[in-house]
């Protein structure tokens, strides 16, 4: 039950407010969560007498809501409290009850009794109730199968009007129809196809564009409030959902508001079983709604700004605010991307010694090896020369045209498939004729490591408890896991207004420098696979972890598979105790997740695949050949003995050498194999908060200013920018 009170959004949330706290002092004996209503064979769902005597009350009575709806629109903030006489029965009703509401719209009554409609407080003056109609006469329905007959017809209820409203299966956990459903256009679908030219790929996408824009926002509540809304950019499409900005424009076509829009398509398997619903929504919305009552956006998560739900298309579409500096691997892409390369380079020499014994034969490098900065520096132009004039001849090879030596003496190609491995390496341009710098690439500022890590401690915090402050205990919460914390889904916002200073400008992004006193802030965001448990804890079939966990083994996930929690997967030691159920996901998994962002980071490896880097140790083996080898790879680990591996500080990865070993400790505290070894975000919130203040931590070497990545489109769509001033439209 929300605790913090008054403005909600929806009248039925007074309601359950008033109905919760009267029953609860003088209805003592009912229970919340002891009626089991079988929804579909070996399926079982807890609602309790208090929430089923409220929902029965709220769709029998047209009063009440009427009631409700008047005493909304005249005070948002106050609490009308219940209507008099008090609707509240005597005792409470029973799952049939509300399932013959939901059917019929009355009560299951004898015969020739008509229930007498609720009198309100003449104080509060409402619209009369609007009678149900009744659904015209149909034929008698067939037995079911098994020849098993229905139950006699009462006497003095039509036959045909029964039959057409049984409904055979329930439903309970999800809403009514025909009170929720509010229609949305057809799914953007960006994909062009191949088939077509450039010129007819581009019309037919602004035509796609043109048409999902008319559809409109979808949102009463803002598109009538003197503002046209336009569809102003796609934010990412994937396989289920596309995310769109929207822009309320005002009549001198100055840009007010903004949405991030965000519409999801579910299968239907999903969408049927009660797995996926949770307060008569789907999950992800249920989350939602249950943060924003917590206030959780003033505390680091993405604030929620209302949804729509199409049930016919099983479609939902979620508002959320926009945050101008994109997720943080777009954000700190003037660190991310040197260090790839860095990687990258050294990854390619280590995997081809052959080329370094080619070039020591024929007298490019001293055959005693590297001996100082200048030789290091002539050895790696060496070897990078080599190796474009090698990738070029078997490009020309493969076109079948001649080649001449770039080089006195044809070097042969190495053994192995050079093309595929360029192939898989990222940034390829960025680094192709240059050799690698001696000098390491600049790093992240410490400072701004302890802002992230605070603040995503908040966050999560706010999951886990629905509070932050201990003293505020009164809270009615069921711990909500995200699951799918990585640094795509952490989005940064600019701090009061803050715009930094312009230090270069690329590729339709700007680099922008910020002190430590305009720091930007972070916000965690996409709840899609985030949950709250079903089932309680006694009950025999548990729902977590069964139905949360990762199918595949870590190793075969492809690029989710070591960046998620041990205990994300069925390998999980926790899972095969003996006399014990598997190990539920807690808070604690989401510590772990904290932990690989915060390694990510400290490794400066976030941006364009480096979301999905899964954390992993580095040594050095005899032969002078570096050893990558996943954190997670689907077997149980000793954190402390691989402390050192995670942050080596060995060549590629100086990066971590820059940091303070407080820092480095603090994620190692994360990043356990099993759950209760690791900190809690309790513990984590004791060191973060003394260190997020500090703008020279002590131990650091990684100071100085913050460089962000800004995006030129989302300048042009700025709040109190002209709309249309540009007229290429940015996707």
């Amino acid at each position: 039950m929300p605790r913090s009170g008054p403005p909600f959004r929806e009248p039925i949330t007074y309601f359950r407010w008033d109905a919760k706290e009267w029953i609860r002092l003088h209805r003592t004996g009912w229970s919340i969560g002891k009626n089991i209503i079988f929804i579909q064979p070996h399926m079982l769902i807890w609602i309790g007498e208090m929430n089923t005597t409220i929902d029965t009350l709220w769709l029998l009575h047209a009063a009440i809501r009427n009631y409700y709806i008047a005493s909304r629109t005249a005070d948002q903030r106050r609490q009308p409290g219940l209507p008099a006489p008090n609707p509240i029965p005597a005792r409470p009703y029973t799952p049939a009850d509300l399932i013959h509401v939901q059917n019929h719209g009355q009560l299951p009554q004898p015969a020739g009794t008509v229930p007498a409609p609720i009198p309100i407080a003449a104080s509060v003056s409402v619209p009369a109730p609007v009678p149900f109609p009744a659904p015209a006469a149909g034929p008698a329905p067939a037995p079911p199968l098994g020849g098993a007959a229905h139950e006699p017809v009462a006497q003095g209820v039509d036959a045909g009007t029964q039959a057409a409203q049984v409904n055979t299966t329930n439903f309970l956990y999800q809403p009514n129809p025909r009170t929720v459903n509010q229609e949305l256009p057809p799914m953007l679908n960006i994909d062009d196809g191949e088939e077509k030219g450039e010129k007819e790929r581009a019309a037919a996408k602004r035509r796609r564009m043109r048409r999902f824009e008319d559809a409109g926002l979808c949102d009463p509540g803002r598109e009538g409030r003197n503002l046209e809304w336009r569809c102003a950019n796609i934010f990412g499409q994937g396989t289920t959902g596309t995310v769109t900005l929207w822009v309320g424009v005002d009549e001198s076509r100055t840009i007010a508001e903004r949405l991030a829009v965000r519409d999801v398509a579910v299968e239907s398997q999903k969408w049927i079983g009660p797995i996926f619903w949770r307060d008569k929504l789907p999950m992800e919305l249920a989350i939602l709604t249950r943060l924003e009552r917590r206030k959780a956006h003033e505390h680091h998560v993405h604030r929620y700004h209302g949804h729509r739900i199409d049930v016919k298309k099983r479609r939902f579409r979620v508002f959320n605010e926009v945050c101008d500096m994109g997720d943080i691997c777009q954000s700190l892409d003037w660190y991310s991307r040197q260090w790839r390369r860095r990687r990258n380079m050294f990854r390619w020499q280590n995997s081809h010694p052959e080329i370094r014994n080619i070039l020591r034969a024929r007298g490019d490098i001293p055959a005693s090896g590297i001996v100082n900065v200048d030789q290091q520096e002539q050895d790696l132009k060496a070897v990078n020369d080599w190796a474009w004039y090698a990738f070029g001849k078997k490009q020309f090879l493969e076109a079948g045209k001649p080649v001449r030596a770039a080089v006195p003496g044809e070097l042969p190609l190495p053994t192995n498939v050079l093309f595929e491995e360029y192939e898989n390496m990222s940034e390829l341009e960025d680094w192709y004729d240059d050799p690698l710098p001696v000098d390491i690439p600049e790093v992240i500022p410490e400072w701004f490591l302890w802002i992230v890590f605070d603040q995503l401690v908040d966050a999560f915090t706010m999951l886990g408890s629905g509070r932050i402050n201990e003293e505020n205990d009164d809270v009615d919460w069921n711990e909500i896991v995200h699951r799918d914390g990585h640094l795509g889904n952490v989005f940064v916002k600019p701090a009061n207004g803050a715009v930094g200073k312009e230090i270069n400008k690329e590729n339709g992004h700007q680099y922008r420098q910020f002190g430590a006193h305009e720091a930007p802030s972070i916000v965690l965001a996409d709840f899609d696979l985030a949950f709250f448990d079903l089932q309680s804890g006694n009950d025999e079939y548990a729902d977590n972890p069964t139905h949360y966990m990762m199918r595949n083994h870590p190793l075969d996930a492809k690029d989710a598979g070591g960046r998620y929690a041990p205990e994300m997967f069925w390998c999980y030691e926790g899972h095969y105790l003996d006399e014990r159920p598997s190990e539920k996901m807690t808070a604690r998994t989401d510590v772990w997740q904290v932990g690989q962002m915060m390694w990510n980071l400290a490794m400066n490896s976030p941006g364009k695949d480096g979301f999905v880097q899964e954390p992993f140790t580095y040594t050095v083996s005899d032969e002078g050949e570096g050893i990558e080898k996943l954190l997670n790879d689907g077997s149980e680990y000793d954190i402390q003995k691989h402390k050192d591996d995670l942050f080596s500080g060995k060549t590629p990865f100086e990066a971590s050498n820059m940091y303070s070993r407080t820092l480095k400790d603090t994620i190692i505290r994360c990043m356990d194999y099993r759950q209760h070894k690791r900190a809690s975000f309790a513990d984590l919130k004791l060191v973060t908060k003394e260190w997020a203040g500090k703008e020279l931590p002590p131990g650091s070497k990684a100071n100085g200013d913050l460089i962000i990545c800004v995006s030129e489109a989302m300048e042009e769509f700025g709040l109190g920018q002209t709309y249309g001033r540009s007229k290429k439209r940015r996707t």
